[in-house]
């Protein structure tokens, strides 16, 4: 509960790898590459979900999204650390016109207490979370466009109201998150705190791919790593598999019947049409077509038998 924090959870329910690595690099642009989606140029819309952490209520949340471009400009970009709120209220008012902005949502996180516990006797022995979503329409961007999207949050504003005229709060965790123009230096200066209204998250960039393409995570751990297309899965048709299959049980017949002239069986011939037909019942093939030509396949078997010898 230190510090309000935010997931992106997933988008069209593709769930979206959120990993951490330790000692990786962090810059203005890293987290377009460890956070990066393909979507179709045709999905039409894009639903996602996120979670937030760090607080108990939520007093409003909601997606920020526009070309890349545009959002690349945004003071918060790839930053680890949260900007001052002057800097994001200006790139707001600044970039308005272009920049999008889902409709506000409220709850509360996972951490309040009227939020429910599962039961005892479950596995999962910890507070469900409060999931929010928001859909943003696509349908007006082209293949190869990029999109920047972000969640803010502001939660807890009740806490700096309590107490009376006399005691206003006082702890550094209150003010954090109410109070933007709080600020505080250790003596040592290895300890600073910022006040913040609004908190947001690494943003997730959205590519714009080929039209009836698949939604495809390209993130990566490292942001120093190269995104590797998956191999493609190799499929077989029904009619592909049909005639493998058949041309096994071939394969096997003629094994079959040169083992079985070798042994001097002269009716090799006709136990292999009628092995044969048991084997394949149902097929659509014509065995019958296979009895006139038995005795050149016959004379066939008996010299590849004698080779053999």
């Amino acid at each position: 509960l230190v510090e309000p924090y935010i997931s992106i959870l997933s988008i069209n329910h593709l769930e979206i790898w959120d990993d951490v690595v330790p000692l990786s690099p962090r810059t203005d642009e890293s987290c377009q590459k460890t956070k990066r989606i393909a979507i179709a140029a045709n999905a039409g819309k894009a639903h996602l979900r996120w979670t937030i952490g760090g607080g108990f209520t939520v007093d409003h949340t909601s997606l920020l999204y526009g070309n890349k471009e545009e959002m690349q400009r945004a003071p918060f970009a790839c930053a680890s650390t949260q900007v001052p709120q002057p800097q994001v209220d200006a790139f707001l008012k600044e970039h308005g016109d272009v920049i999008h902005r889902t409709p506000s949502k409220r709850g509360k996180t996972r951490w309040h207490e009227e939020i429910s516990f599962p039961n005892a006797q479950e596995e999962a022995l910890h507070p469900l979370e409060t999931i929010f979503s928001a859909e943003i329409d696509i349908s007006g961007y082209s293949e190869g466009d990029q999109l920047m999207l972000y969640v803010m949050a502001r939660l807890d504003q009740d806490w700096s109201q309590q107490g009376d005229a006399t005691m206003q709060p006082q702890t550094h965790l209150v003010h954090a998150r109410t109070d933007p123009k709080w600020s505080f230096e250790s003596r040592d200066g290895n300890q600073f705190v910022q006040g913040h209204l609004d908190w947001i998250s690494i943003p997730l960039t959205l590519e714009i791919g080929p039209a009836d393409s698949d939604l495809l995570e390209k993130s990566v751990r490292n942001p120093r790593d190269e995104w590797i297309a998956p191999p493609e899965a190799f499929e077989l048709s029904s009619g592909a598999i049909a005639g493998f299959v058949l041309m096994l049980v071939v394969i096997i017949f003629v094994i079959h019947a040169i083992m079985s002239r070798d042994r001097g069986d002269s009716t090799a011939g006709e136990d292999c049409v009628s092995w044969l037909r048991k084997q394949l019942p149902s097929s659509a093939t014509n065995i019958s077509q296979l009895e006139g030509p038995k005795k050149s396949l016959e004379l066939s078997a008996s010299n590849e038998a004698r080779q053999l010898v």
